[in-house]
């Protein structure tokens, strides 16, 4: 895989016209979208690559805190996962990079660490994420890349619009064009709230007694 390629070919995905997530085209547009390359979705090495990754993102975030800033880790392999393997791998990979986390971070202030709760978020360095996960497979032509990558964007990007009283036509743009560049609405997508943004992390459209895999320490 070369790595100049595949970014460049990941953000001309992005930059199509009606594709439905407006602050992934804004961090392509305005080149902060940060990126990491790392072998396998299965290695405990590379999660460990990807998590110093992650510090360096948020350590970006926080230096400016410019809207859209995230971060894409590509992974070379495996490609040939069904919706339900991605699912599992995904997160069997934020698994490992919570466990090393919790070494010296504890969870995010104002977040539960249940992924059963409304009110949970992925936690890192102490900060809110929220994943978005892609790959050949999905079922969600906006979630479906060429090889398995993760998302992460930070929850106070999301906390601002709506401070600022723009998440609701955020939202109704995204909407909207997910109708045109996908068919519909995915139907795992809720209000702020009112289910688990566990549910939306692997696109898998989950059923009503889903439960996550994932488990904090502490």
């Amino acid at each position: 895989m070369s790595t100049l390629n595949i970014e460049q070919r990941f953000k001309d995905f992005v930059s199509q016209r009606h594709y439905p997530c407006p602050g992934a085209k804004s961090a392509v547009k305005f080149e902060r979208m940060r990126t990491c390359y790392v072998d396998d979705f299965r290695s405990v090495l590379d999660a460990e690559k990807v998590l110093e990754s992650i510090y360096q993102f948020i350590d970006a975030y926080d230096s400016d805190q410019e809207m859209f800033l995230s971060l894409a880790v590509f992974f070379k392999q495996p490609l040939d996962l069904s919706e339900v393997d991605f699912e599992r791998y995904l997160w069997l990979f934020l698994q490992r990079l919570h466990d090393l986390d919790s070494r010296h971070f504890s969870w995010a202030p104002n977040s539960s660490s249940n992924p059963a709760n409304n009110d949970f978020s992925f936690s890192l360095g102490e900060r809110k994420l929220f994943v978005i996960g892609m790959h050949p497979n999905s079922n969600r032509k906006a979630r479906r890349f060429e090889v398995p990558l993760l998302v992460f964007n930070m929850h106070d990007q999301f906390q601002r619009l709506r401070e600022s009283g723009d998440f609701e036509r955020y939202q109704t743009t995204a909407r909207k064009k997910d109708i045109t560049f996908s068919g519909s609405i995915n139907p795992n997508l809720s209000d702020f709230g009112e289910a688990s943004e566990a549910r939306q992390y692997s696109g898998r459209i989950v059923e009503e007694n889903w439960t996550c895999p994932f488990k904090a320490r502490g």
